[in-house]
């Protein structure tokens, strides 16, 4: 019997607010190496498989991004993770021309903050992908119809991996991969 559950969930007394308030994205390497803390398990440290490689920073259009991670079951009884991380980005910013190539083509690990926030006032940091990357299933543009309607980039990353998405001790983690001229 490897599979026991060994404790249960209480709900919490707390406002929450769904969403994802920053997304932070890198090439997927299968050499990056995590380090994970002895007391709560959450990843302490990142160390990239490729030395030149960053986490680039995304900035979604204010509630618009989510993630999904999913039990799939297979036809054959094999169960793992579909990762699904979603963001509509901005319609008027022309550099999404320069990246949207390589967001369609690659393969790519996530890292998202949470829009609702602890009592240090910051949101729970979620990594997707670690194990075998994400990659673009929908990367489009769309005007909208009225004054009103969002212009804006849908980007979707859809991954299966052998577990349930990965926390960090928090943003810093992340932050500490990003070229020095980024600051979100």
């Amino acid at each position: 019997m490897g599979c026991l559950i060994t404790n249960g969930i209480v709900k919490s007394c707390d406002y929450s607010v769904s969403g994802i308030q920053r997304v932070y994205i890198t090439n997927f390497n299968k050499d990056t190496t995590y380090t994970n803390d002895t007391d709560s398990d959450a990843i302490a440290t990142i160390t990239l498989g490729d030395p030149t490689d960053k986490y680039f920073y995304f900035e979604p259009l204010d509630n618009t991004a989510f993630f999904q991670d999913d039990l799939t079951v297979g036809s054959n009884g094999t169960k793992y993770r579909t990762h699904t991380v979603t963001l509509l980005l901005d319609g008027n910013v022309y550099d999404y021309n320069k990246v949207a190539t390589a967001l369609d083509l690659g393969k790519f690990t996530v890292v998202t903050v949470d829009a609702s926030v602890d009592s240090v006032g910051s949101g729970a940091v979620r990594m997707f992908g670690r194990m075998n990357g994400l990659s673009a299933t929908a990367n489009n543009l769309a005007s909208g119809t009225a004054v009103g309607d969002s212009k804006a980039w849908t980007l979707t990353l859809v991954g299966t991996q052998g577990e349930l998405h990965q926390i960090l001790e928090d943003e810093s983690v992340v932050t500490a991969l990003l070229p020095s001229t980024t600051t979100p």
